[in-house]
């Protein structure tokens, strides 16, 4: 938790996100404490800062805890940025079976709906069907 502090220091000083140096713990976890840390303290540049950091970082490893922390911090442009990713079906077809994506959806059924709903209008599952088909 130093280490997000002295973050938030830095982005009070110089309006900009500091080089994350801890190196047992992920770039994107510790970006996603920091926006944690900034929604505390109603430190809304820090938390925009964050936003975008966590939209151009997206992947299979980052897109379940980013999607959870948009829901929980309602920021819809990375919910957003979230689905799209999870709705490619080559991406679709890693994360479903994950244990971590099932329990989020099974937790959070207004999620799940959404990403329904967004799956819908921006996936075209009929090349899910034939990937799935080529696993097979």
């Amino acid at each position: 938790m130093p280490e997000i502090f002295k973050a938030m220091l830095h982005f009070i000083y110089s309006d900009s996100l500091p080089h994350m140096s801890d190196k047992d713990v992920p770039i994107v976890t510790q970006v996603q404490q920091l926006y944690k840390a900034a929604d505390t303290y109603a430190m809304d540049g820090l938390k925009a800062v964050c936003e975008e950091e966590l939209m151009r970082n997206v992947s299979v490893d980052t897109v379940i805890s980013s999607l959870a922390l948009a829901e929980e911090h309602n920021c819809t442009e990375l919910k957003d940025v979230c689905f799209d990713f999870a709705c490619m079906p080559e991406n679709l077809i890693q994360l479903a079976p994950k244990a971590e994506y099932v329990e989020l959806m099974h937790s959070q059924p207004f999620l799940l709906k959404n990403f329904g709903e967004h799956a819908r209008d921006h996936t075209d599952f009929s090349s899910l069907v034939l990937k799935t088909k080529r696993i097979n």
